[in-house]
């Protein structure tokens, strides 16, 4: 990840209306223009000039030559004059639209994004990868140093939502219902690999890790909660093995490759109950979002997914492979 680059964006987000040069968007942060999330939306008339006297601004004159465009500053202090490049007077400012689609693709999401309170925040919805072992309902603010309360009275008070905050820095609130483990900082985990986003997930699992008084998921009447926790055991040490298998045939040069999936009748052997039971419980064809188990319908999900499966891997054991 390019420190400078992230720190760039972030730390400027504190400001009521950033703005970027295009001079400021070079190396990594490119990827903020090619991802949409810094569009250039504003055309200057004036740059720095680079004269030796006092800070101040040069205007900027359109002319032709030889058929093209090209711009001339001026210095009211000095008479001199210089030829400006176009990209000089492109400023770019921040789409938080973007950066939800971001975050909504990389965790899987379910649902389409949705806007809250507009230009303030954002639902990507329910994510499809364990986080600190649950399926959590995300969102993003670009910034909260202004009115927090407003952000923080559209939030649902129940524990496991996270916020993610676009801004370096941020206010708290004393009706924020949130505790430090519920609110994340953009640059904290949004990173840079390879040219492409990722979120540093063992962060980001240590970051909301919950607290001991945490509230247990609700349990359904109809089964016993050991046998939620059995089937959360079972499947958790499946996708143990599974990512130990993963990563050695990438070592071996094999590729991609995953042990099958386990059955439900299988499962229920494991745990001493019934293919039906076990079927109820982690309801395999129930949206995340509505299922009554929502740890045990996304361990299943990973068990049944390569993508879901390495990343929650990654999160909890770490990197296996020299090659991955």
């Amino acid at each position: 990840m390019c420190v400078k680059a992230m720190q760039l964006v972030t730390d400027r987000l504190c400001l009521t209306n950033p703005e970027w040069q295009s001079k400021e968007l070079v190396g990594e942060a490119e990827l903020w223009k090619k991802s949409g999330i810094l569009r250039a939306t504003k055309r200057y008339t004036t740059v720095d000039c680079d004269c030796d006297e006092q800070l101040h601004q040069a205007e900027v004159m359109e002319f032709e030559r030889d058929g093209k465009t090209k711009y001339m500053a001026f210095c009211s202090l000095t008479g001199g004059a210089r030829e400006v490049k176009e990209e000089e007077l492109i400023g770019y400012t921040f789409q938080p639209a973007k950066v939800a689609e971001l975050f909504h693709t990389l965790l899987k999401c379910r649902d389409d994004v949705e806007v809250i309170i507009p230009g303030r925040l954002w639902k990507m919805g329910r994510t499809g990868v364990p986080i600190a072992g649950r399926s959590r309902d995300l969102y993003f603010t670009p910034r909260l140093n202004d009115d927090p309360q407003d952000i923080y009275a559209e939030l649902p008070e129940a524990k496991t939502p996270l916020l993610i905050v676009g801004s370096s820095r941020y206010s708290k609130c004393p009706e924020n219902p949130y505790s430090d483990n519920r609110i994340v900082s953009l640059d904290t985990v949004l990173m840079i690999q390879n040219d492409q986003w990722a979120i540093d997930m063992a962060w980001l699992e240590q970051l909301a890790n919950d607290a001991p008084d945490e509230e247990p998921e609700p349990v359904d009447k109809g089964s016993r909660p050991d046998t939620t926790e059995a089937i959360k055991k079972v499947l958790t040490e499946h996708i143990r093995s599974a990512y130990s298998y993963y990563c050695d045939q990438l070592d071996k040069g094999n590729g991609r490759k995953l042990l099958p999936p386990p059955t439900m009748a299988w499962i229920g052997t494991q745990v001493g109950k019934d293919r039906t039971t076990v079927s109820r419980i982690i309801e395999p064809k129930a949206d995340g979002r509505k299922a009554r188990y929502i740890e045990v319908h996304a361990l299943w999900k990973a068990c049944n997914d390569i993508d879901l499966l390495t990343q929650y891997g990654q999160s909890r054991w770490g990197n296996k492979t020299r090659r991955y």
